[in-house]
C-alpha cells in the first residue's frame, strides 16, 4: 500500500454494515476484588472457522462454504473483518481503519462490557492480525491514544471501559515486545499521572468524581501491570525515575 493507500470517506459506512451484522456477542464481566478492575472474557471458538478467501470462493467465483454459512450475515461479517485485518501491514491505513471502528463504538457506547461488541471485535481482530503475521501491538497503541479523543474525554465511564478493553487485549496477545507496546506503556503512565494529580484534590471534589477517579486509577494500574509484562519494563533504560515511581504507585516529591 504505502503512499498509494487510501481510505474512502465512505469507509465508515462499510464498517457500520460489517459491525451491524456481527451478531450477538456473549460476554461476561468479573469484578476483581483485589484491584477493583473489571476483566472481560468472551468465547472465541468461532474464530477457528475463519479461513482465507480462497477457501471460501473458487477461482470461478463459486462459493464452497456450507449453505448455513452462505446465508448467515454473521459469517460474512467475520470474513470481512479478516480481510480488514489484512490492512494491518500498513500503519497509516490501519490507523484510519481503527478510527472508523472506534467512532462506531463511541457513537453506540459499545465499549461497555455489558454490551461486549467493542472488546469482542478487537479481540477477534487481534487474533486475526497475529495469525496473519502482523504485529497487533499497533492496534493496542492506537486504542490507548483514543483515550484522548474528545468523544471519550466527555464520557468518564467510557474511559474506564476502554482502559479495561486495552487490559484484556494485552492479556490475550502473543506478540513479542515492540516499540508500539513501549509507546502504549508510556501513554498509560501519563494517564496514571493525571489520575494521581486529580486524587491530590480529593477534598475539593465531589464524591462522584472521587469515586470515578479511584476506579479509573485502579483500571490504569491493572493495564500498566499487563503492559509491563509484555514490554519487559525492567529491561527498558529509557524510562525516567519519575515514570518508574509512578508505575509502582509511589508519588515522587514533585507530586506531593
Amino acid at each position: 500500500m504505502g503512499e498509494f493507500s487510501n481510505i474512502s470517506a465512505e469507509f465508515d459506512n462499510v464498517i457500520s454494515v460489517v459491525l451491524d451484522n456481527y451478531g450477538d456477542v456473549e460476554s461476561t464481566s468479573r469484578q476483581d476484588t483485589q484491584d477493583a478492575t473489571a476483566l472481560v472474557t468472551h468465547p472465541r471458538e468461532h474464530i477457528t472457522r475463519m479461513c482465507s478467501w480462497r477457501m471460501i470462493v473458487t477461482e470461478k467465483g463459486e462459493i464452497i462454504v456450507s449453505l448455513e454459512d452462505a446465508q448467515n450475515p454473521q459469517f460474512w461479517s467475520r470474513v470481512c473483518l479478516r480481510n480488514i485485518a489484512k490492512l494491518a501491514k500498513e500503519a497509516t491505513t490501519m490507523r484510519h481503519v481503527l478510527e472508523s471502528f472506534f467512532r462506531y463504538f463511541d457513537n453506540g457506547n459499545l465499549w461497555s462490557p455489558k454490551l461486549g461488541l467493542g472488546l469482542s471485535v478487537l479481540l477477534d481482530m487481534q487474533l486475526m492480525m497475529e495469525n496473519l503475521g502482523h504485529n497487533s501491538h499497533f492496534m493496542l497503541a492506537i486504542l490507548i491514544k483514543h483515550l484522548d479523543h474528545k468523544n471519550v474525554l466527555k464520557n468518564p465511564a467510557m474511559q474506564i471501559d476502554i482502559v479495561n478493553a486495552a487490559t484484556s487485549l494485552v492479556q490475550r496477545t502473543d506478540a513479542q515486545p515492540s516499540v508500539a507496546i513501549i509507546g502504549a506503556l508510556s501513554d498509560m503512565m501519563r494517564h496514571l499521572r493525571k489520575s494521581i494529580h486529580c486524587s491530590l484534590d480529593d477534598a475539593n471534589l465531589g464524591a462522584e468524581i472521587v469515586q470515578w477517579n479511584q476506579k479509573n486509577q485502579a483500571s490504569v494500574d491493572a493495564c500498566l501491570v499487563e503492559l509491563s509484562k509484555k514490554g519487559e519494563l525492567s529491561q527498558q533504560p529509557r524510562f525516567q525515575e519519575e515514570d518508574l515511581l509512578v508505575f509502582t504507585n509511589l508519588k515522587p516529591q514533585s507530586l506531593r
